[in-house]
């Protein structure tokens, strides 16, 4: 046995093993279940390069550190940029989906995100739901877990939208409550915002216009 080798695998290994952990701390993120879509296929790819450097004892194993950390930079230059921008933040992460509306499945959003009728029970299943009737609002995020609110816990509640997020205006959530873009600029004129970039985050709740944060400059 060659214990110059061993030694080499040993030390990749452990030297591998805090660096996945460094860069997932610095991924901004507390469990796996909060890693985005974009995220987990980054953290998926520095593992895999993190393994033929082990394998590989025969290669410099700075060789394949240096792809890993310009993985590493482009993430977190995407996840600044989708801090900024709404549309790239979508392109990468994905988007909510709003399952059941008011009690009524939505079966062409289902369809559209191959999210079918078993995927939707055992989701149920997993909150002690026993069956759809007894939800009032099931919302798909972009995380793959499903957001549950029942007729029991919203009894005397109003469900919030979100019409402006970081100054971009939501026209999904817009076309839900069947508005228009120049009803809500009306509606914030008079409360005294005249630009979307003054404005951090907007929702309509008891058939109002609220702004829960006005826009803080960095």
């Amino acid at each position: 046995m060659d214990w110059n080798v061993v030694l080499n695998i040993l030390f990749r290994a452990f030297f591998g093993y805090f660096l996945l952990l460094i860069l997932i701390k610095l991924m901004g993120k507390r469990e796996v279940g909060q890693l985005s879509l974009f995220d987990l296929v980054v953290l998926l790819v520095i593992a895999d390069i993190m393994v033929l450097g082990i394998e590989n004892y025969n290669e410099s194993f700075f060789l394949f550190i240096i792809p890993i950390i310009l993985l590493a930079l482009i993430q977190k230059v995407l996840a600044f940029i989708s801090l900024k921008s709404n549309k790239i933040r979508h392109l990468l992460d994905g988007t909510e989906s709003v399952i059941i509306n008011n009690g009524r499945i939505n079966k062409k959003v289902m369809k559209k995100g191959f999210y079918n009728l078993d995927d939707l029970y055992l989701q149920l299943r997993q909150k002690n739901i026993r069956s759809v009737v007894e939800v009032q609002y099931a919302i798909l995020e972009s995380n793959g877990k499903l957001s549950v609110f029942t007729y029991d816990e919203n009894k005397d509640k109003i469900f919030p939208l979100p019409l402006v997020l970081t100054g971009e205006i939501q026209t999904r959530n817009l076309k839900h409550i069947k508005k228009t873009e120049k009803w809500l600029m009306a509606e914030l004129s008079e409360l005294g915002y005249q630009q979307l970039n003054e404005i951090f985050l907007v929702v309509y709740e008891n058939q109002k216009v609220k702004v829960i944060e006005p826009k803080v400059e960095e």
